[in-house]
């Protein structure tokens, strides 16, 4: 796992600045940094660089150093990932009769092998992996950046002035001279609606995300940069055969096991100490226990527990690690621990992200990395086999609503909404009081209120859209900002044909999985040179998942059926079914309380005015009803919170480099 970045210029740049480029990725690669140059025409007017900092996890020599030449001296790669059936594909070129005379066994060699012999978008098919790579090919004379399908690698790039760049983070982009940082307000508002950034924008205007499954070929003649797509998530999800219907339910629950099994294997190949994260929950479980059944010694697995009991899932955790036998760490940490993790987070993400289980999932990988260089974890099982609670409260919610008129709903709607918040507040206290068999927790005015807004809906995927944003109307509260929702496009996309459940997994494979999941765990990781591995997002796993029925991911409402059936192989059913505990932070009680300060400096009027970005009475109007407790807000602004401090660091950078910020609202495209 590594860095990557570099830059296209018609001019001639100093290597110090591609040096200054990698400096900025050194934590994601501390064990060797290298550089590449040359010239886009052969003239002296002209600059091409590649740079590359390494955390050497296959073929540790210098065989497996970058950036790489192929053999036959085309192309040359810097390449973040890995390709985990790398040796079947040279097994592949042998067979087609490709002698090769191998310098190391990397799987960099091996891409680059494939890119000579088949082709780049023929080879990428083939591959099963998680990557991001910029390959410049000699003979064409264009550069070709690439992301895996699923985006578990970062890629970012954008023209300025008469220089093209790209790199893993904001931060290397970031350091080169000819980049300026105009803020997007458009990007700031879908941000704010989602607490991440959805799509291919970042917060700069002119730099965006690969998307995930695509090539960019970057043409230096044509200033153009093209996208093309070699996998597509929607088109594989409703092309895959429905034929394992017909297969017994002991048949289905052994597929999955071998399915996920040989995924495990595969993601084990290392040269490093190798580890995985142990939540207690069924998904890591399960990837722990089968790497266990495929290890000769215990495997190394890794939990954090929370002092606050209603977020501490250790102790499963631990039974877990007892009955398949690791070798566990479990480490208990405070609240406070999160707590000095806040003022990190601009700098470990590069761009605004403000998912609060980014704290938990810092301190884990931190401890992790003590130990290990390599983590397996359970991610994107919730997306595949219908892990999600919402998923079963959408269709609930949404099967009550259509049988009451749309105009009826929206008076129902209106008179909630309208009633003050203090009425509701004193009447459900009371109810609650006279009942307590619900317990205030179903009788909370906030999910009340949620819930009138839901009426609006004119159907389930409206509805499912509005349960997955935290502001109804951002765009109105970011000043000149046009934006329109991107994750309406991205779910337009999906098209129609499939059912309301694979829907919903759909539509967070494109937006939830990649932008928020995929992002926070990268960034937590590798901010500490921790390479994490996905066996769920293996291929033939997504490609079963997809495949099969539906009655076998939820029965009788309880949710990842298979996978918990699965696991029943090796732990005890009481360690299985048990309610979900959750990975966490009491965001609203620290809002009213540690971090009760640094929030009123960032949301004071003068701040906010000063950067002029946000409306000022409309953020301080809920961080007033936030703090005198009469709302709950809290997610809502965290990601303000979190936007303004990054800000705050923003001009600081800008001042250390004498660049000035660009402030000015954003025009419409």
């Amino acid at each position: 796992m590594c860095g990557i970045t570099g830059y296209l210029a018609f001019h001639t740049t100093a290597k110090t600045v591609l040096e200054g480029m990698v400096g900025a990725l050194v934590h994601r690669g501390p064990d060797k940094q290298a550089l590449w140059h040359g010239s886009i025409d052969n003239s002296d007017s002209t600059s091409i660089g590649l740079g590359h900092t390494r955390l050497a996890i296959m073929d540790l020599t210098d065989a497996g150093s970058q950036p790489m030449e192929s053999h036959c001296g085309r192309f040359v790669c810097t390449y973040n990932g890995e390709i985990y059936n790398h040796l079947l594909l040279r097994e592949k070129l042998a067979i087609e009769g490709k002698e090769i005379n191998w310098r190391g066994h990397s799987d960099t060699e091996t891409l680059l092998a494939g890119f000579e012999a088949w082709g780049i978008i023929e080879t990428l098919k083939q591959v099963h992996g998680m990557f991001a790579a910029a390959v410049w090919d000699k003979k064409k004379k264009n550069l070709v950046l690439m992301r895996d399908r699923m985006g578990e690698k970062p890629l970012y790039y954008g023209w300025q002035k008469e220089t093209f760049f790209f790199g893993s983070e904001l931060s290397a982009i970031r350091a080169h001279p000819d980049f300026t940082s105009e803020i997007n307000r458009d990007a700031l508002a879908d941000f704010l609606k989602h607490n991440y950034l959805p799509g291919s924008a970042s917060m700069y205007r002119s730099v965006f995300k690969v998307t995930p499954g695509t090539i960019c070929i970057v043409d230096p003649a044509g200033r153009t940069c093209e996208e093309s797509a070699y996998w597509s998530t929607v088109s594989e999800f409703q092309k895959v055969d429905k034929g394992l219907s017909a297969l017994s339910e002991d048949q289905l629950i052994e597929k999955t096991r071998q399915t996920l099994g040989r995924a495990v294997k595969s993601q084990m190949l290392s040269d490093v100490p190798l580890g995985a994260f142990l939540s207690g929950g069924t998904d890591s479980s399960l990837v722990a226990a089968l790497m266990m059944e495929q290890s000769d010694t215990p495997i190394n697995t890794f939990t954090i527990g929370f002092d606050n009991p209603a977020y501490n899932e250790a102790e499963f955790a631990r039974n877990v690690a007892k009955h398949i036998g690791s070798s566990h760490t479990s480490v208990t940490v405070s609240g406070q621990d999160a707590l000095n993790i806040v003022p990190e987070l601009p700098t470990l993400y590069a761009e605004p992200f403000a998912d609060p289980s980014a704290l938990p999932t810092t301190m884990l990988a931190r401890i992790t990395r003590e130990h290990v260089t390599v983590a397996l974890s359970g991610d994107a099982a919730d997306e595949l086999f219908y892990g999600y609670e919402r998923y079963e409260f959408t269709k609930t919610v949404w099967n009550k609503f259509r049988k009451i008129p749309g105009p009826v709903r929206a008076i129902i709607a209106a008179v909630v909404e309208r009633v003050p918040y203090r009425f509701w507040n004193k009447s459900l206290t009371i109810l609650s009081e006279r009942m307590p068999r619900l317990g205030n927790r179903d009788l909370n005015v906030d999910r009340l209120l949620k819930g009138a807004a839901l009426l609006h809906a004119p159907n389930l995927k409206s509805l499912y859209h509005q349960l997955n944003q935290h502001w109804d109307h951002s765009q109105d509260l970011v000043n000149g900002s046009f934006a329109k929702d991107i994750t309406r496009d991205l779910s337009a996309s999906i098209g129609t044909g499939l059912s309301d459940s694979e829907w919903m997994m759909a539509y967070d494979l494109l937006t939830y999985l990649p932008d928020n999941i995929l992002v926070k765990v990268d960034r937590a990781a590798m901010s500490i040179s921790l390479e994490t591995r996905t066996p769920f997002l293996d291929q033939d796993v997504m490609q079963l998942a997809w495949s099969l029925p539906e009655n076998v991911k939820c029965r009788q409402d309880e949710q990842k059926w298979v996978l918990k059936k699965t696991l029943e192989k090796y732990i005890p059913k009481d360690l299985i079914y048990r309610p979900k505990v959750g990975f966490g932070v009491p965001l609203d009680d620290w809002l009213r309380g540690p971090l009760k300060e640094w929030a009123e400096e960032l949301l004071s009027a003068e701040t906010l005015n000063q950067h002029g970005f946000l409306n000022t009475s409309k953020v301080r109007s809920i961080w007033m009803e936030h703090k005198a407790g009469r709302r709950n807000w809290a997610y809502r602004l965290w990601g303000v919170l979190v936007f303004t401090q990054w800000y705050a660091n923003e001009i600081a950078t800008e001042v250390s480099r004498s660049t000035p910020i660009a402030a000015k609202p954003a025009t419409s495209d």
